[in-house]
This record gives C-alpha cells, sequence and structure tokens, in this order.
C-alpha cells in the first residue's frame, strides 16, 4: 500500500515538474480530441443535412386510366407493408382530384377546360419517404417490386437518390478517415512533447534504474500523470462540444450531440492513445 501511495506522490510530483510543460501537453490534446469529437458530432448530423435537402422528394405513381378502388388499395398496401423503404406519407389523388389541380394551375387551362369531352387525366399515388441510408440503397428494388400491371409510368429523381447516396457514404469515409488522423496525429505529437518533459527528471530516471528500479515501478508515476493528463483534457473537450451543439440547437433544429457510446469510445482511445504515447516516450531513456 505505502509503495502505491509513494507512486501516485510520484506522480502528482512530476507534474508539479512539467507544470510549464503540462500547458503544452494538455492544450495539445485538448485541439486533438475536440477535433475529433466535432468531426463525430458533424458525421451524426451528416444524416439531418441530406434530411433537408431531400424533405419533398417523392415517388410518383401514374396508375393506368381502368383500375378501379381495389387495385387501388392493393397498391396502397403493398407500399405501406413493403420492408424496402421507410415510408414518410401516401398521398393518393383520384383522377378527378388531379383534373381539378390541373384546371386550377393556369388560367389558360381554366377556360378550355370546358371543351374537354371526358376526364384525360388518371389517378396517382404519391410516396414520401423517409430519407435514409437503407431506403435510398433501396428505391431501385422498391420500384421493381411495384405492380406494373396497374401502373402507367414511375418518376422519381432517380439521379439525385444515387447522388445522395454517394455523398453519404463518402461523407462517412472522410468523416472515419479524418478521425483516425486525428488519434495518429495525437500519438505521435504526444510522444515528442512527454519526451521534452521527460528531460527535466531524466537524471532521477537514470538512479533509480541504477539502484534496481523495474521500468515497470520507474515508468508507473509517469503512466498515472499520463492518466491524469487525459481525464482532464477529455473533459474540457467535452465540454466544448457541449458549449457548441447548445450553441448549434439554438440556430438549426434537430441537432444531434455524441451518443454515449461515442462518448466512451472515444475515451478510452484517448486514454490508450496517450498511455502508449508515454511508453514509447520513456523507453527512450532507459538505457537497457
Amino acid at each position: 500500500m505505502n509503495k502505491v501511495f509513494y507512486l501516485i506522490k510520484s506522480a502528482f510530483s512530476n507534474m508539479y515538474h512539467h507544470r510549464k510543460v503540462a500547458f503544452s501537453l494538455v492544450l495539445s490534446l485538448i485541439i486533438l480530441i475536440s477535433a475529433n469529437l466535432f468531426l463525430l458530432m458533424m458525421h451524426n448530423n451528416l444524416q439531418n443535412v441530406l434530411e433537408v435537402f431531400n424533405k419533398n422528394l417523392r415517388i410518383e405513381l401514374i396508375l393506368k386510366k381502368d383500375i378501379n378502388n381495389e387495385d387501388i388499395k392493393k397498391n396502397i398496401n403493398n407500399i405501406k407493408n413493403n420492408n424496402l423503404i421507410s415510408v414518410e406519407e401516401i398521398v393518393v389523388n383520384d383522377a378527378a382530384e388531379n383534373l381539378k389541380n390541373f384546371v386550377n394551375s393556369s388560367e389558360i387551362i381554366e377556360k378550355i377546360y370546358p371543351l374537354l369531352d371526358k376526364n384525360p387525366l388518371p389517378a396517382t399515388i404519391a410516396i414520401k419517404i423517409n430519407f435514409n441510408k437503407i431506403s435510398i440503397e433501396n428505391i431501385d428494388r422498391f420500384i421493381d417490386k411495384i405492380d406494373n400491371n396497374t401502373i402507367s409510368t414511375i418518376i422519381y429523381p432517380k439521379e439525385w437518390f444515387n447522388k445522395s447516396l454517394k455523398i453519404a457514404k463518402w461523407s462517412e469515409y472522410i468523416a472515419y478517415g479524418l478521425i483516425g488522423l486525428f488519434f495518429v496525429l495525437t500519438y505521435i505529437l504526444w510522444i515528442h512533447i512527454f519526451k521534452v518533459s521527460l528531460f527535466s527528471v531524466k537524471k532521477e530516471i537514470e538512479i533509480m534504474e541504477i539502484v534496481g528500479g523495474t521500468k515497470t515501478y520507474i515508468k508507473t508515476p509517469f503512466v498515472i500523470e499520463t492518466f491524469i493528463y487525459a481525464v482532464i483534457s477529455f473533459l474540457i473537450s467535452l465540454g466544448i462540444m457541449k458549449y457548441i451543439y447548445v450553441g448549434a440547437d439554438k440556430l438549426f433544429n434537430k441537432i444531434l450531440f455524441l451518443t454515449g457510446e461515442q462518448i466512451l469510445y472515444a475515451f478510452v482511445l484517448t486514454v490508450l492513445i496517450t498511455l502508449l504515447g508515454t511508453e514509447k516516450a520513456i523507453g527512450k531513456f532507459f538505457k537497457k
């Protein structure tokens, strides 16, 4: 137990010796951790951004002229019960409703409307989908499964759906790539900065090694010191992200914060990377 207290005391003693470098250590960690957390938060909100741009996108089914109400109900049930896309809303307009909307769309059409012998327009079904990755990936399969015996024409912005899917995928790849890059930078930068801080206690390390101190015993105070720096830096970074989130939430709707799982993984990775960096840095000071 005395050894444990001594190692903890040594860790705080090291922090005092490193107080001039500690600011650089913590600040560098805060910047890199904040960048990673910000990228994670941006990734979480990418779906919302795509939904805003695609909130009015629909699939329009133009039905054949000779179909009856039973055919329309059958199509609606098939759409509701499909397991390929997420349907937000289904709007059915019969032939009379479509003609009314068509006539009201222009004064010229309104004037020539009385000359029509019969209604030339068919009934239509408009499908508004919940814009998400699964729905966009399955949109073509959904179209293929529609009953073509009752459908005359299917209208939907296929190219835009495909572009949106590519944007979502590439944004995800870029976000995770940058997150990985920042973690690598954290590791490299931590090694170099922590190595500088160790020069002030270089003689103590050499003396402890000469008198028989094991590497684990010598390293432990620095490991504890690193853990404290990592926790402090992570909590400050998380506070910064929370502040940004609160400010952004006032300007935009449906802003998402980091999930508990993301925070946990980011914390564990931060601690692990800094500890590995410390292990690498202090290893340079052992003679054998």
